[in-house]
């Protein structure tokens, strides 16, 4: 898989549109996520991960429960970091907020490591991972 080039769309592009998008399957083992996303724009894609930390859920039957968006969120800017790892906060309501997003999945990871969280986000987060350079995402479409 290659990202696209010839129809010059940018990771941040489909991002920007993913609103309404819907989660269609995927896949995670060997430290690579693969899933599949119809995107209101740019139709399905397929996208490759490497990542060693996911967490999903089953994905839903129903399109109205499975529709979601793209969330990056950049970890250097959202927790502590303490002796290179990122810390859970001190308050517990920012936990709670970190744990309804996901971002829990960084605590006592090296940040060196692990830059971004993506989370496919609906009525609840759908599938979310850490990602360790934007680059490394890899997407075509059909």
């Amino acid at each position: 898989m290659s990202p696209i080039s010839s129809r010059h769309l940018l990771l941040s592009d489909l991002v920007a549109s993913s609103e309404k998008s819907q989660l269609i399957s995927y896949s995670f083992e060997s430290k690579s996520l693969k899933f599949q996303l119809y995107h209101a724009t740019a139709g399905l894609i397929h996208f490759h991960i490497p990542t060693d930390t996911v967490h999903g859920r089953t994905v839903p039957s129903d399109p109205r429960r499975s529709t979601c968006r793209i969330d990056l969120h950049d970890l250097e800017q959202s927790l502590l970091i303490q002796g290179g790892r990122y810390m859970p906060p001190t308050e517990p309501g920012q936990f709670l907020n970190h744990a309804k997003i996901r971002m829990t999945l960084a605590y006592g990871r090296r940040a060196s490591e692990h830059r971004w969280l993506l989370v496919l986000n609906g009525e609840y987060p759908l599938l979310a991972c850490l990602v360790g350079d934007l680059n490394a995402i890899e997407w075509i479409n059909d």
